[in-house]
């Protein structure tokens, strides 16, 4: 959809939103009969695209391409102040000042100075962690992904962990990001920003394996503290108070001993009620854990996270043996039947942890010693974990299976690193390699893809286990991958192998280009278009530094539309809806509110136990709206750009609900933002920083807004009611749910 037409469907749906004010004045704030039927300036007060952006790829607006015969969509460059809006909106939330239009006015290079300057808010940063952790697809875990498919199966995270998971490759790259390392360190990265409880959950899950499954066995789980003694074993107790501290530390003479002051409490729902209550200490040895040595690992770590712990006094096999279900008789339930001994500040302690490789169990990090880990920024691993490709996050959004055997894993890494599937368009190089499944090796039709597509994903097999623990079957190890992708050949066995070659592969800096310029516009990018391949070697050309490559692209006409592109030749230039993430920030940004959606909480339907209040609120409704996401073998991510009666449906409680808190509302202590008894002032204000609306084009929607507001006066109604009836309308406007205006 061209602009135009995006904009006349945006103004039509305005109107219709805003019939909210009906039973009040019976005019929309977009009404022709209210004198708005459009935004901005003519489309020749744009001036000069930015000078930093360059005229690589221009083209004339409308017409055929020169020479060629095809015809060219109608191109009309967006006027400076809508140009400059739409910068800034998209990287910070926040509305551009009059004097920053004006400096852009005057001198289309100063906005080389300003994405400058806006880069260095926090909105900006915030805006940027979202991005991350859509673009390195971490952002759509889910508790449920977790349970049987990656590491020993037996867990799902609990909110707060799976809050950290989706967060932390993006808090991750906004850390490299700053420290000044190229952005290619995604993919070969072994520092983490992580949390004490992440730094546990990676532990545990280096301890507690899960062997290859097989068509008769579902794999089996390996305990590596039993494996190297079978005599190792932990205790709870309730008749002396130890310190985590010591229960971690192995010159302690409560090593492995954990208190529970409340232990004779916890076998309500046992079947043996009558007698576990009795045992103290609780010793579990290979022998005692119920599914034996293997699961005693799993029966520490969910004890430590305050759940079930389930065993047999006396140990199996020995006469009267009963058996107990400490916590409860669910597992994995989050119902938290005691004290967890991760605390709320352990999901919260965000630092830089280095994970250094391993090959001796006395060097691990023990995933028990909480005290130990709160105190460290590092993390002793057997398991290879490097870039984005081995998060839990990413494990969890793509299991595989003894059919599938992780090409999955290996497609969606490729997508996210150089912006390419396996799609069977690659020269044939290697006629035999490694790991190439007989079978799709003798139908030439699957041949064109798996004969590089089964190499690859050796890097996952070779490592990790269908379950992504660590792999340590000899017959996997033995058949190393191969890196054969886009005419790259190169042999490797590790996965910082396959993290190099994605880091120096010629296709990651148009990659990253094309999706920072797709978020931007949320349209399609050309990689063939002369400005964005100017783009990308610039960005490739500066060590991969990202804020150039955003500096760039926010200047280029590729996301200002100051001038035409190949781009916007074939695709037009869209103007899209504000969407969950975009329009969520839009008005956390502009109205001072924090996460007014709940951005970065967990919501319903994705939490288990600490849930937000159900019904009616901002947080709840704004998952109604579309958002950024990645669909599996999908190369770019699905951009909704057109409004639908759900979304209007959706955007209009928004509003409403937004009014509430931001007009009249004293319930902080502090002054409302927005007041009926100032209500000029307020109405005001709304244009120019609500809608963003500069003073060459504030005129008439400040009238028309004045208009609305003495109309619901004149219905009888109070000046609070008709202020907050008039934020709805304002917050409903093209400025607001639109980009581009």
């Amino acid at each position: 959809m061209n602009r135009r037409s995006a904009t006349e469907l945006l103004l039509a749906v305005s109107v219709a939103l805003a019939s909210v004010a009906g039973c009040y004045s019976g005019k929309g704030l977009l009404s022709k009969e209210n004198g708005i039927t459009g935004g901005g300036n003519s489309p020749g007060d744009g001036g000069n695209g930015p000078g930093s952006g360059g005229t690589s790829g221009t083209v004339p607006g409308g017409g055929e391409g020169a020479g060629t015969g095809v015809p060219v969509i109608p191109f009309d460059p967006l006027p400076v102040a809508a140009y400059v809006t739409k910068v800034k909106t998209v990287l910070t939330g926040l509305a551009p000042s009059q004097a920053e239009i004006d400096s852009v006015t005057q001198d289309a290079k100063a906005l080389s100075g300003l994405v400058d300057q806006w880069m260095t808010l926090p909105t900006y940063h915030a805006r940027m962690e979202l991005f991350f952790a859509d673009a390195f697809q971490q952002s759509q875990a889910r508790q449920t992904d977790f349970k049987t498919s990656i590491d020993d199966g037996t867990f799902t995270p609990d909110d707060g962990l799976l809050l950290n998971d989706r967060q932390m490759f993006a808090r991750t790259m906004t850390e490299l990001v700053a420290e000044g390392h190229p952005f290619t360190e995604a993919a070969t990265t072994t520092r983490y920003m992580m949390t004490t409880a992440l730094m546990t959950y990676y532990a545990y899950a280096d301890s507690s394996l899960l062997s290859d499954a097989t068509p008769t066995n579902g794999g089996d789980t390996i305990n590596r503290f039993v494996k190297a003694n079978p005599n190792w074993s932990f205790s709870i107790t309730a008749k002396k108070d130890i310190p985590v501290a010591d229960s971690g530390n192995p010159a302690s003479p409560n090593y492995l001993i954990f208190s529970a002051p409340t232990l004779a409490t916890l076998y309500a729902k046992s079947e043996n009620s009558d007698y576990c209550p009795s045992v103290d200490p609780v010793v579990f040895t290979p022998s005692a854990s119920f599914a034996l040595g293997g699961a005693s690992a799993s029966w520490l770590y969910s004890f430590m996270r305050g759940e079930n712990f389930w065993f047999f006094d006396p140990p199996q096999g020995q006469p009267n043996s009963k058996w107990c279900e400490g916590g409860g008789n669910t597992t994995d339930s989050h119902n938290v039947s005691h004290p967890s001994l991760l605390t709320d500040a352990d999901y919260h302690d965000w630092r830089m942890v280095t994970i250094n490789p391993i090959s001796d169990l006395s060097q691990q990090t023990r995933f028990f010693d909480i005290a130990g880990n709160r105190a460290s920024s590092t993390l002793n691993l057997f398991a290879q974990r490097v870039g984005y490709f081995t998060t839990p996050a990413f494990f969890s959004q793509y299991a595989t299976n003894i059919s599938n055997q992780a090409r999955v894993a290996i497609n969606q890494t490729m997508i996210i690193g150089l912006g390419q599937a396996f799609d069977g368009t690659d020269a044939i190089t290697v006629m035999n390699p490694p790991g190439l499944d007989p079978t799709h090796a003798a139908n030439p039709a699957c041949f064109q893809c798996h004969w590089s597509l089964d190499p690859m994903k050796r890097f996952f097999r070779s490592n990790f286990s269908l379950n992504y623990s660590m792999q340590l079957d000899p017959a996997q190890t033995a058949n190393k991958g191969m890196f054969l992708f886009d005419d790259a050949v190169d042999s490797g066995s590790t996965m910082y192998d396959l993290g190099k070659q994605i880091a120096t592969h010629k296709k990651f800096k148009t990659a990253w280009t094309k999706k920072l310029c797709e978020w931007a516009n949320s349209s399609p990018c050309l990689e063939t278009d002369p400005e964005l391949v100017r783009v990308a070697g610039v960005f490739a050309s500066n060590n991969y530094d990202w804020n150039k490559l955003v500096h760039e692209l926010f200047t280029s006409p590729l996301v200002t539309y100051a001038a035409g592109t190949s781009t916007t030749q074939k695709n037009g230039a869209p103007v899209p809806i504000a969407r969950r993430a975009q329009l969520c920030t839009t008005l956390s940004s502009r109205l001072g509110l924090t996460d007014v959606c709940g951005l970065t909480q967990l919501q319903v339907g994705s939490c288990a136990t600490n849930c937000p209040p159900r019904g009616l609120t901002v947080p709840s409704v704004a998952t109604q709206l579309p958002s950024d996401g990645y669909s599996r073998g999908a190369v770019s991510a699905l951009y909704v750009n057109n409004p639908d009666p759900f979304y209007r449906g959706s955007v209009e409680k928004i509003c409403a609900m937004v009014a509430d808190k931001v007009v009249d509302a004293t319930g902080d202590g502090t002054s409302p933002l927005y007041q009926s008894s100032n209500f000029t002032t307020a109405i005001a204000d709304m244009a120019h920083h609500l809608m963003a609306l500069d003073k060459s084009r504030d005129a008439m929607p400040i009238q028309t807004l004045t208009n609305h507001y003495n109309a619901v006066i004149a219905a009888g109604k109070m000046p609070p009611v008709a202020l907050k009836s008039t934020f709805t309308l304002a917050c409903l406007s093209p400025w607001v749910v639109s980009v581009g205006q």
